[in-house]
Order: C-alpha cells, then sequence, then structure tokens
C-alpha cells in the first residue's frame, strides 16, 4: 500500500488567490478542525507522523516547479527550502523522496499508489480522472471544487483516517469530474478563442 503525497508550488497560491477570491481570513471550503497554516507545516508533522505507520509506504513528491528543470535553469527558494527541511528530519525507511528535478514521472508515482494527497495541486484533478482516490487538504486553494466530484474528509479525524489507516475517502464522481476537467483545460489556464463546450 503507497499513500503519496504531491507538494503544490507554492507561487501558486497567490495567482489563486487573486484569481479565485480566495477569502484568505476564513472560507467556508475549508476542512474543519485542520490544526496547520501551510503547506511546510503539514510537511514536517506527516514525516514525523509516517514513524507510526511503518507496514504503509509514503511518496513525496515535491513539484516539478520547484525545480531548475522547470524554472529557466535557475532553483526555486521553495525548493531549497523543502530539502533543507527534509535534510533536517529523520525521515523513515518507508518514506520515499522524489525531489522536483526527478526524472521520475508523476503520473508513474500516481499509477503506484492507492492514495494521492495534495494540498492544492490539479495532481488531485488528474488523479481522480486517472481512477486514483485524491483528497485535497487546502481545498480552499484548489481552483477547482473537488468536494463536488469527490468524497473529501470533513474534517481533520477524517483527514487522518484517510492518510494513515483505511477509510475510504477521494472517490470520483465521474461526470462532474469529467466536465470540470475539460473546463480546466479548455477555459482557465489559457484563452481560447472560440470555446469548444459549454
Amino acid at each position: 500500500v503507497i499513500h503519496s503525497y504531491f507538494l503544490a508550488s507554492e507561487d501558486e497560491v497567490f495567482s489563486h488567490e487573486l484569481s479565485y477570491g480566495i477569502d484568505q481570513k476564513g472560507n467556508r471550503n475549508r476542512i474543519s478542525n485542520f490544526p496547520f497554516i501551510s503547506q511546510e507545516e503539514f510537511t514536517e508533522y506527516f514525516i514525523k507522523e509516517t514513524f507510526n505507520y511503518p507496514n504503509k509506504g509514503f511518496i513525496i513528491r515535491l513539484h516539478p516547479r520547484m525545480a531548475a528543470n522547470k524554472r529557466n535553469f535557475f532553483e526555486s527558494a521553495e525548493h531549497i527550502r523543502y530539502k533543507k527541511l527534509l535534510l533536517r528530519l529523520k525521515v523513515p525507511e518507508n518514506v520515499f523522496i522524489i525531489y522536483g528535478d526527478s526524472n521520475i514521472s508523476s503520473y508513474y508515482v500516481i499509477n503506484i499508489s492507492e492514495l494521492i494527497i495534495t494540498t492544492w495541486s490539479t495532481i488531485a484533478l488528474e488523479s481522480l480522472l486517472l481512477g486514483k482516490r485524491a483528497i485535497a487538504l487546502f481545498p480552499f486553494r484548489t481552483c477547482y471544487p473537488i468536494a463536488s466530484f469527490s468524497n473529501q474528509p470533513k474534517d481533520w479525524k477524517e483527514c487522518i483516517e484517510t492518510i494513515f489507516k483505511d477509510k475510504n475517502l477521494g472517490i470520483v464522481n465521474d461526470i462532474c469530474l469529467i466536465s470540470w476537467m475539460q473546463n480546466a483545460f479548455e477555459s482557465q489556464f489559457f484563452f481560447t478563442p472560440v470555446p469548444r463546450g459549454k
């Protein structure tokens, strides 16, 4: 059993907040009692907690955009910061780290995983489309309503039970997902002179 955690590139946050009108003080699209303010805080907790589940395999995948291979040959400050964090922490044997400049495909990681955990990346959309369970821990920062097309954790307890135990959340509702994938790739991320769908 492999549960994979995909870190999002934090330079997405500001554009999402501006583009999608995210309320920084309080948004209804939050997980109840979620104790972490930042992705970095959750990452540190996640690594420490994996020691308690030695029979599960975990992968941490840093976003490729953090690394030089997606940034015109310069490494982002956040990639360096996460490298330092991962060097500082003791990482258990059941956790495999994939840095942003790795040649290992994110789609390969999705394929071998039973659950995809993300903060706000579109990798959750892609995982659901590929038939994998996926949850978003900061759903108010996503540019898509993940809870509308998959069953997401409603509170922190359900997060823990899904990530580390056997609660079966993150399953897709296919019809809504396909509609949102069309919308995301046709209208949200680039302009098209003639929209191809409704």
